[in-house]
């Protein structure tokens, strides 16, 4: 008798200490506004320091190897979440988002200037994924497509010349972890993390002749519940 007393204590503190943990109500449809800022990079392929002399018209090596540079990234959206369960969510949206790219080639004895390129592409972007809420966390990922808004690049070697590229139809990888402040009006704090899974640009008659987009990004989002399902 003891013993199924402490089995029904157990599994009635289990399951006390699981439906605390229920951050969403099923069913429901949820959007919220976001907004984030942080670094942003990128996987790039440039010319080798001798092509890149050769740009320019010169028989002598000119530069070092070149190196990545970290930029800028922002976004800028609405996101929407629906509860398929106490704690998962699918999770969509709509977002504006911008990252910068630097290349930077050190000067030789050859050349009086460093040589700077610079990229500069703004997308679209719908995310597609799934998230795992708490009341206290969330953590959640998925696959992202990026329709291209703009794209600019520039390279400076003793003067800037603005370059023609065209960016492309990306696909690619998100990963967000933070904090879910359910007691402070539903806001939430976390780290989005983005990655191109295929190139946001190729040129082989550029310096850099191929790059995919990398970013961190600190967001804040308010999340507000609208109805249910």
């Amino acid at each position: 008798m003891m013993y199924a007393i402490k089995i029904i204590a157990l599994v009635c503190f289990l399951s006390a200490s699981a439906s605390s943990l229920l951050a969403l109500d099923k069913g429901s449809l949820i959007f919220y506004p976001e907004a984030g800022l942080g670094l942003s990079s990128g996987f790039a392929t440039a010319l080798n320091p001798e092509s890149a002399s050769r740009f320019f018209g010169s028989p002598n090596v000119l530069f070092k190897e070149p190196q990545a540079k970290a930029g800028l990234s922002w976004n800028i959206g609405c996101g929407i979440d629906y509860a398929l369960s106490g704690l998962l969510a699918a999770t969509s949206g709509l977002f504006i988002g911008r990252t910068t790219h630097t290349i930077v080639y050190k000067k030789t004895g050859s050349a009086k200037n460093d040589l700077e390129v610079n990229t500069d592409f703004l997308y679209l972007t719908i995310p597609a994924g799934a998230r795992l809420y708490t009341d206290l966390l969330m953590l959640g990922g998925g696959l992202y497509i990026g329709i291209p808004l703009s794209c600019d690049s520039s390279y400076k070697f003793g003067t800037t010349t603005e370059a023609n590229i065209d960016a492309l139809t990306t696909i690619g990888l998100f990963i967000d972890a933070g904090m879910n402040f359910t007691d402070i009006n539903n806001l939430m704090v976390f780290f989005r993390f983005k990655s191109d899974l295929s190139y946001a640009f190729k040129d082989e008659h550029y310096i850099v002749t191929k790059a995919r987009t990398l970013s961190l990004n600190l967001t804040v989002a308010y999340r507000f519940k609208t109805y249910k399902i």
